[in-house]
């Protein structure tokens, strides 16, 4: 379609490869230089280049596609014309797609939730930015290696239709088999018609395959229009009658009878998933008496009508909503004394887990580690210069790191609070990838840093960015006994201590990438597997006579998709009991005895290239790939028919013979001298996601998941969290309660919320809010809850709650921010910002009868002075206290077209304004000033 050749540059961007192609563009990977990154690129058919139409209306929308900042979409960088093509530019993403991960086949409803969820939660953003994406399939969809969900391809479906010289007069874009019947007739299309297309592939989810099929395009749209929809029941006789329900509302072909918003229906799909029962049956556990954890709390499930409207009263039980008990005790503050160590005679096998840190060498290797154990643990598992030796922050162990500077920190810079104020950083700690065993002790690692577990389920000590680790994401973890070294991967590179001294090391120093996924120990040195080093060859590493080196002849591509050739992001390591490295790879695993190296693909039974975990049973070498396991017979694999989870994250052969995988879906065990498996999903564990797994001396095995560790030894389950830390990763906001001394932290791109009570300095999950899932945007001074999203605007007082909609003259139901000015109310929305009285809607004002900038008001904020600021789209408007409308935009003040993110009032009446890329601004005085990254000793007046 392009005729773009490897090598040409097109803008700053040089093309390397072409790596995908479909009926709208063909996609590239490329090297940006400027930026020293790969990115992917999108051209598009070179004859749009030539509509000056085209042109303009390419750059309006992909402005607005730029703008489309989620956890779940796709990033673009940039885009533009150059040499007569047009082109975006995305983040390139080392990804499969859902279409892959589906292969014909129904998923656990545990990992549909999962996926489902994020794709809904994507879409229903980018339908609050105004965006309507035209063209949802699964190959649109992209996964990570740890099952994250990306949806890309926004606007291009719009930019095409509209340009009858590529389409031609009446021609549709689009994908049949998702599109919906108005699309497929050539009619006007709104979220409604989104809203279809993510019904369908919920229903390939579910069902594993899509409800109309044909041989001929045209033969799947009559069937689209005319046909009455498959009942899904008649594919999958087991699905509840409930979420049956919801795909025919999903799939109406009527819109008016669809789910208005996205968030209508995730919330009807998560109130129709089955509910976890009490207890696991005895069928199910086949022996194993495992107590069900209460249900994770989703934004679309209504909680009790008991539920507290926003603030939970004081002293509310803490720990995350995810169920079980919060059963951590607080950490005693006893010093660790040193203890010598040695592994029982009959240590049980090394665990296999998503990272092969978690089965690295016998227990038994570790006596010689006695001298620097403290309590088990090497001290310097949470040494930063010298920490263990420092006095104890005074905070319970969990309540947060406290940053006192360490010996040898340089002086504090001039302007540091003075009096012994420090700063105390606090990071979501029950989301755990890797675990690794020292002894009695455990360790454990995920996005928010280390942990070292008692054996009581309590926690002593933790190790985070705060104290010294390049970054927060902890992607493996090692112990190398013969140097008593504790080593630990993450996305910013290889945090080494030894007690005494810590060290880091990354792409400046001897990696080829700062971004370390994986460890294992060999007779050697230690290997270390990387992603995104981008060099031929490239991807493992070892450390040896004191620094790193290329693992030579290893057999990697300079990109993950090359035919033939492992990729050069390293996924998983594993050295077996021969000796032999074992490296799994996004494209293949290969398998090297110490003379050469022997590499594995799907055409010799692997279930998929992408390898996600390695593990031995019995001598025997298994792979967990992105779509089930693999089992090595000294030639080829054989596929793990019998269990249906992925990817793979977690494969443990335990002391007594049985044998865990864990991945989406939840965790199989086949029990000692069984060959049948038992599914344990998210009825019966904390979350759906199941991480790495291993066995303690005890031999109690542990798995990581997304909401705390889970530990079963015998009949017995229980969920150990690290107490007193937030729930979530990341946040859009912070929200003050005037009737207390809490602070919510409300999710990004979610509804779930954190409290921390200032006073107490503790952390709460929750509260629950009364209006099944709303956002919170406001608590104002009278103690009221404003709640938004896409059902309307939610206000809670107390026991009582008032629900406006578009039936009550709201613009839209979809409510981005509130402002409470004196008794009156303004109301963002995606069609214009709204007056409401405490009766009803009073005024509603837009771009047409106001002049704001753009119908989309995502920002409010009610001054002293008595007025009105309004965020919306590209400018800033002031509604003054006389009733006058005065606008800011492009030249006035502005430097750029530009989006203001966030409005905040300081204590001497200044306006502040964020933006999305031309600084700061304060409107003080009649004037503005814009604070930049190039501003020095403040700014000048620019008006």
């Amino acid at each position: 379609m392009s005729n773009v050749q490897p090598g040409q540059m097109i803008g700053p961007y040089r093309i390397l490869h072409q790596i995908g192609q479909g009926g709208m563009a063909t996609v590239y990977k490329a090297y940006h230089a400027a930026m020293d990154r790969h990115v992917a690129v999108k051209i598009l058919p070179r004859q749009l280049a030539e509509s000056p139409e085209f042109t303009g209306r390419f750059r309006q929308e992909a402005r607005v596609i730029a703008r489309l900042e989620h956890a779940h979409i796709l990033p673009v960088h940039d885009y533009g014309e150059s040499d007569g093509f047009t082109y975006l530019v995305m983040r390139y993403l080392e990804a499969g797609t859902l279409k892959e991960r589906l292969h014909g086949e129904h998923m656990p409803l545990a990992e549909v939730d999962r996926l489902f969820s994020q794709l809904a939660d994507a879409l229903d953003y980018a339908h609050a930015q105004g965006v309507i994406h035209r063209d949802l399939k699964p190959s649109n969809v992209l996964l990570d290696d740890r099952g994250n969900l990306f949806l890309t391809d926004f606007g291009i479906a719009k930019l095409l239709e509209s340009d009858s010289k590529y389409t031609g007069t009446g021609a549709m874009i689009g994908t049949p088999a998702y599109m919906s019947p108005e699309q497929a007739q050539g009619m006007p299309v709104d979220r409604r018609a989104d809203i279809y297309s993510l019904g369908v592939i919920l229903y390939e989810m579910v069902t594993g395959r899509v409800p109309f099929d044909a041989d001929t395009p045209l033969a799947i749209i009559l069937k689209h229009l005319n046909d009455p929809l498959p009942l899904p029941t008649s594919l999958r006789p087991d699905l509840p009658p409930a979420i049956e329900a919801v795909l025919l509302k999903a799939l109406s072909k009527d819109p008016a009878q669809r789910f208005a918003t996205t968030f209508e229906f995730v919330s009807a799909w998560k109130a129709a998933l089955p509910r976890a029962e009490p207890t696991m049956t005895a069928e199910a556990a086949a022996g194993l008496s495992i107590p069900a954890a209460p249900a994770r709390p989703t934004g679309g499930t209504p909680p009790p009508a008991s539920s507290p409207p926003f603030a939970p009263p004081r002293g509310a039980p803490s720990g995350p909503p995810s169920g079980g008990p919060p059963s951590n005790p607080p950490s005693s503050g006893r010093p660790l004394t040193p203890l010598p160590v040695a592994a029982p005679a009959s240590a049980p096998p090394a665990a296999a887990g998503r990272k092969p840190s978690a089965l690295l060498g016998p227990l038994g290797l570790l006596a010689a580690l006695g001298l620097l154990l403290c309590a088990g643990l090497i001290c310097a598992a949470f040494a930063y210069n010298n920490f263990a030796n420092r006095p104890r922050p005074t905070a319970t162990a969990g309540s947060g790191v406290v940053l006192t500077p360490a010996a040898g920190t340089p002086a504090a810079p001039s302007g540091t609070p003075s009096g012994g104020q420090v700063w105390t950083s606090w990071t979501s700690a029950n989301i755990i990838y890797s675990l690794v065993f020292v002894s009695d002790t455990l360790i454990t690692g995920g996005p928010g840093g280390v942990t070292r577990w008692n054996a009581s389920g309590g926690v002593d000590d933790r190790l985070t960015t705060g104290n010294g680790l390049p970054g927060a994401t902890v992607n493996a973890l090692l112990v190398d006994p013969d140097k008593s070294i504790l080593w630990v991967a993450t996305d910013f590179g290889v945090f080494r201590t030894d007690g005494g001294a810590s060290k880091v090391y990354n792409a400046q120093n001897g990696l080829d990438s700062s971004t370390v996924t994986s460890l294992a120990q060999t007779s050697e040195g230690l290997l270390a597997g990387t992603a995104y080093s981008a060099i031929a060859g490239g991807g493992l590493l070892i450390f040896k006579d004191g620094g790193w080196q290329a693992v030579n002849d290893f057999p990697s591509a300079a990109d993950d998709d090359q035919a033939g050739q492992l990729g050069n992001t390293v996924t998983a390591l594993l050295v077996d009991q021969s000796g032999a490295w074992w490296v799994g790879t996004r494209n293949g695993l290969a398998r090297f005895d110490g003379a050469a190296w022997v590499t594995f693909s799907t055409d010799d039974g692997l279930t998929n290239n992408k390898i996600t975990s390695l593990g031995e049973v019995d001598g025997t070498l298994w792979a967990g790939t992105d779509s089930g396991v693999a089992i090595f017979d000294g030639q080829s694999f054989t596929p793990l028919a019998d269990v249906s989870l992925s990817p793979i994250f977690g494969i443990l052969a335990t002391s007594d013979g049985t044998v865990w995988v864990t991945g989406g879906g939840g965790a199989a065990r086949r029990a000692a001298g069984r060959t049948d498996w038992k599914l344990f999903d998210s009825q019966q564990m904390p979350s759906g996601t199941l991480y790495s797994a291993g066995q303690g001396p005890d031999g109690a095995v542990f798995i990581g998941s997304q909401a705390g560790l889970v530990r079963i030894s015998g009949n017995d389950l229980s969920v150990w969290r690290v107490p007193n830390v937030p729930t979530y990763l990341d946040y859009s906001r912070i929200l003050k309660d005037f009737n207390s001394d809490n602070l919510f932290f409300i999710q990004q791109y979610g509804s779930g919320i954190d409290t921390f009570d200032m006073a107490q300095q503790s952390w709460t999950a929750g509260p629950l809010l009364s209006c099944g899932g709303c956002i919170p945007l406001l608590i104002d001074d009278q103690g009221r809850g404003w709640g938004g999203g896409g059902s309307g605007l939610w206000i809670t007082a107390g026991q009582t709650q008032q629900h406006l909609t578009t039936t009550d003259g709201l613009p839209s139901d979809q409510v981005e921010a509130v402002a409470v000015n004196g008794s009156a109310a303004w109301i963002g929305t995606d069609a214009g910002v709204a007056v409401y009285d405490g009766q009803g809607i009073t005024a509603v004002y837009t771009a047409a009868s106001s002049g704001l900038s753009s119908d989309e008001v995502h920002a409010l904020l009610a001054d002293s002075a008595g007025g009105v600021w309004v965020a919306a789209a590209t400018g800033l408007s002031y509604f003054n206290p006389d009733g006058q409308w005065q606008h800011f935009g492009l030249g006035s003040p502005f430097t750029q077209d530009i989006r203001v993110t966030d409005l905040a009032e300081d204590h001497d009446g200044a306006i502040w304004a964020t933006t999305d890329g031309d600084g700061l601004y304060r409107y003080q005085s009649g004037g503005w000033q814009r604070f930049s990254a190039s501003s020095t000793g403040g700014a000048a007046p620019i008006d």
